[in-house]
């Protein structure tokens, strides 16, 4: 038995070793073979992380730690300085040169010294920024004072706001501010001045619309409301069917406006009117009628375009990418590894053959 056995054994082992050495002459016999005057008909093309998921990186896209965050950050601060300066010296000059407040233990607030704070501290950031004056930014925020702080935490909670570069622009029942009507005035004291209301064809997003009628601004109260004033005739007091009225301080009181942040408009639901804030691109190769409120940063078209498309670009990036678009965020290593679904890009003489791989 030993002897068969070992018989037995020995033939194996020869049997192996006839089948190596014919696999070996096979390979010498592959790398004899002279390729020359052959032309490859194709290729299929892969990326070696598709091939190979253990060679895929992951790439972190999250922009965190701006350096510029704060520059930013300041110079929407001066803007807003600007702007709300700019607001509280127009409602002087058309006669709203005072704020009654509802606490009578409160003093009264004139619309000159808003304005004056507001310049004063525009003028300090404006020093900071050149890294001239010695003070921050939250030293700046609070000396304007209690009207003017109120004010501004108000105007940043209605950011939409700052949206409205050439004013607002006024609807009711399709209808916006036309032209100026006669006085009928019995007292013929020019503390009010009524104007016709016209056909308006806005529908939410042709700002171009308003581009020949009169505009409104909005004017924020120490006290938390919102009014809505003309450039030469005081505050929106009344409206009508056919006419709107817009008055002086006195005995008519303003209409006051809700704000919605998601529709981004100013609202009065008991007359059925509603304020949209105008862009300036509203007004690019058309007839304006009406003046520029803002100082926004979106009235610089060039750097507003860069950062539209900057920010659309990065849009379509994820927190996380791969470098392969092979292996999915759920794949792992026990999912069986098929050739055929690795992406792969044929380049070849011939229309390529789809069952090879």
């Amino acid at each position: 038995m030993d002897t068969l056995s070992s018989f037995t054994n020995h033939q194996k082992n020869k049997a192996k070793k006839i089948k190596a050495q014919a696999f070996n002459d096979d390979l010498k016999i592959e790398k004899e073979i002279d390729t020359k005057g052959f032309v490859p008909l194709g290729v299929w093309i892969s990326n070696w992380p598709d091939l190979f998921p253990w060679m895929a990186q992951g790439y972190y896209n999250s922009i965190d730690g701006i350096d510029g965050e704060d520059a930013v950050k300041a110079r929407v601060m001066l803007q807003d300085y600007q702007t709300l300066s700019r607001m509280y010296y127009i409602a002087h000059s058309s006669g709203i040169t005072e704020f009654k407040r509802k606490d009578p233990s409160l003093p009264k607030v004139t619309s000159l010294s808003i304005a004056e704070a507001f310049a004063n501290a525009a003028g300090k950031m404006q020093d900071v920024s050149r890294g001239l004056g010695g003070i921050t930014v939250e030293e700046i925020y609070e000396s304007l004072g209690e009207a003017p702080k109120h004010i501004y935490a108000l105007w940043n909670e209605v950011a939409f706001l700052r949206n409205c570069e050439l004013g607002l622009g006024l609807i009711k029942d399709d209808k916006t501010i036309g032209t100026p009507l006669q006085n009928n005035d019995k007292n013929n004291d020019n503390t009010r001045q009524a104007y016709s209301l016209t056909t308006c064809n806005f529908n939410g997003k042709n700002f171009t619309s308003f581009s020949r009628s009169y505009k409104v601004l909005p004017l924020l109260t120490p006290d938390g409301d919102i009014w809505a004033f003309g450039p030469e005739q005081g505050g929106l007091s009344s409206i009508y069917d056919k006419e709107i009225v817009f008055s002086k301080p006195g005995r008519a009181k303003y209409l006051v406006f809700k704000y919605n942040k998601k529709d981004k408009v100013l609202s009065e639901s008991d007359n059925g009117i509603k304020l949209y804030p105008i862009p300036f691109g509203a007004a690019q190769n058309v007839a304006w009628k009406g003046m520029s409120l803002s100082t926004n940063i979106g009235s610089i078209s060039s750097l507003n375009q860069s950062l539209k498309s900057l920010s659309d670009q990065l849009g379509k990036l994820n927190a996380w990418s791969f470098s392969s678009a092979n292996w999915n965020k759920n794949w792992n290593g026990k999912d069986v590894y098929r050739q055929r679904n690795i992406k792969k890009q044929y380049v070849g003489l011939i229309e390529e053959i789809k069952n090879v791989l």
